[in-house]
Parts: C-alpha cells; structure tokens; sequence
C-alpha cells in the first residue's frame, strides 16, 4: 500500500490526510500520484520523525513508510520507525489504526517495522498481518 492505494480506501470517510516526506521531490511525486485527493491531502516537505512530534491533532490511521530498510542500513531503519511510531503514539486514539511498511514479522532482521511493532504490542496493540506490511490495531 501506498498513499495513492490509502487514498482510494479512505476517501468515503472524509478524511483530513497528511504526507510528509523530507524531500521535495517525494512530495512532488506523491502530488502527481494522488492528484486526484488533492483536495484532503496537506502535502509537508519535512521530518516525519519531527512532523509527529509536533503534530497536534488525533492520528486515526497511521501509514509509516519512510527509510526504506537497505542492506547496511536495516538498524537505522528500524530506529527512525521506532522514533516516528513513538512521536505519534501520544495522538493515536483507542480506534486507530496503524500500518506500517516492509514488515516481515519471520525475518526480524529485515524491515523497519520491528522496533515499533514490539513497542506497540507492549502497550496493548495487535499485530494484525505480518507480511508485507504491519497492520495494528488496539485490542
């Protein structure tokens, strides 16, 4: 899934829609992709891990995407995950729904979603699906 596949599913829900990515050119290419939710997404060129911390309001469906986890890279994935999920947790309510990208519960070596899935599910959260996405809701 994706923003232009998120969109397609949330639209009959009215939804106020957010997509921040630290370059430009990935907010140009999301515009181009969901030109036709323009009209519910706010497009942000800036730090996810930043955008949700400072973020003020509640957080119903969370997609994290960002960091693709590379070979050598896989740790600071995971972390930069971990650190997006615990930015938003404070504006996730008991009815929210969470989605996170490249998970493979069997290969906790790979994909960024580790770290946050265990600090989710530590804090009452279930796991879903497993592959190749997280998906989670409150239990």
């Amino acid at each position: 899934m994706n923003t232009e596949d998120a969109m397609k599913n949330l639209t009959a829900h009215d939804p106020e829609t957010r997509s921040a990515d630290i370059l430009a050119e990935n907010i140009e290419t999301c515009k181009e992709l969901t030109k036709d939710y323009v009209d519910v997404i706010t497009y942000v060129v800036a730090d996810s891990k930043q955008f949700l911390k400072d973020f003020e309001e509640p957080i119903d469906f969370l997609y994290l995407d960002s960091f693709d986890s590379c070979t050598g890279q896989i740790e600071l994935a995971q972390e930069h995950c971990l650190r997006e999920t615990m930015n938003a947790y404070p504006k996730l309510r008991e009815k929210s729904i969470i989605l996170i990208d490249d998970f493979r519960k069997s290969m906790p070596q790979a994909g960024k979603g580790h770290k946050s899935v265990a600090f989710l599910e530590k804090r009452g959260w279930k796991l879903l699906t497993e592959e190749p996405q997280a998906l989670l809701i409150k239990k």
